[in-house]
C-alpha cells in the first residue's frame, strides 16, 4: 500500500464528530476532504492510505464512488 508521505494527506476530527476525517490532494492538485467512517485511528490511517494508494493508480474516481463501509457489513456506503 502506499504509504502517507510528508503534507501527501492527513487525518482530523471536525467539531462536534468522532468519526476520523481526511484530507489529501487528488491528481489535479485539488484538496479532497471526506469521512472515514471511523472512529478507530488506525482504521482511519488504511482508508487514507487506501486512497492515496488508488489516486497514485489512477483509480480514485470509481473507488470514490462506492466502497464497502469500514464495519464490514457489505453495505455500500457512497460520501
Amino acid at each position: 500500500m502506499a504509504r502517507p508521505i510528508k503534507h501527501d494527506g492527513g487525518l482530523f476530527k471536525r467539531t462536534g464528530s468522532t468519526v476520523w476525517w481526511m484530507q489529501y490532494r487528488d491528481k489535479t492538485g485539488q484538496r479532497q476532504r471526506e469521512s472515514t467512517g471511523t472512529e478507530d485511528w488506525n482504521e482511519a490511517q488504511r482508508v487514507l492510505r487506501e486512497r492515496l494508494e488508488a489516486r497514485d493508480n489512477n483509480t480514485l474516481p470509481s473507488l470514490r464512488r462506492g466502497r464497502k463501509s469500514p464495519s464490514g457489513n457489505g453495505r455500500i456506503r457512497i460520501w
